[in-house]
C-alpha cells in the first residue's frame, strides 16, 4: 500500500484542474458551484483494494453560454483538454469525459434537456492523511 497525497491536497489539486479548464470557455462564462464533496468514500465494487480511501468531487454549473453554443463548447473543451494533457474516455451528445494522463484527475462536461451546462471533476482515490490506514 503506497502513500498518496492527502485528501486536502486532492481537493486543492482538483480546484486547480477545474480553474485551468476555465480557459476553454468564453470570457462571459461564469461558474456556479452546484455540488461539492470533499471527503467521499471510494467504493468501487470492482476494486479489491483496501477500504478507507477518499476522493474529492465537484460540479459547477456553467452559466452565460448561449444554448445554441453548447455543442461548440463541447468541441472547444475537448480541444483544450486534449492539448493540455487529458485523454478522452467518453464522448456522446450529453457528456464528454476526460482523464489527466499525468495524475488521473477526471473532468467532464455535461448538458441536459434544459440546455444547462455543467463542468465536472473528480480526484483519484487517496488516503485521507496520505498514509495507508485501511478500514476493517
Amino acid at each position: 500500500m503506497d502513500k498518496t497525497i492527502t485528501i486536502q491536497q486532492a481537493n486543492d489539486k482538483l480546484e486547480e484542474h477545474l480553474e485551468r479548464s476555465h480557459s476553454a470557455f468564453p470570457d462571459s462564462a461564469t461558474f456556479e458551484e452546484f455540488s461539492k464533496y470533499e471527503n467521499s468514500p471510494c467504493e468501487d465494487p470492482g476494486d479489491p483494494g483496501p477500504k478507507g480511501k477518499k476522493f474529492a468531487s465537484r460540479i459547477y454549473q456553467v452559466r452565460n453560454v448561449p444554448a445554441d453554443g453548447i455543442k461548440d463548447q463541447f468541441t472547444t473543451a475537448k480541444q483544450w483538454w486534449t492539448s493540455n494533457g487529458y485523454q478522452v474516455t467518453h464522448e456522446d451528445d450529453e457528456l464528454l469525459s476526460v482523464i489527466n494522463t499525468e495524475d488521473e484527475y477526471k473532468l467532464g462536461l455535461r448538458t441536459n434537456r434544459l440546455n444547462e451546462l455543467f463542468l465536472l471533476g473528480d480526484s483519484p482515490c487517496v488516503w485521507p492523511n496520505g498514509t495507508p490506514q485501511p478500514e476493517d
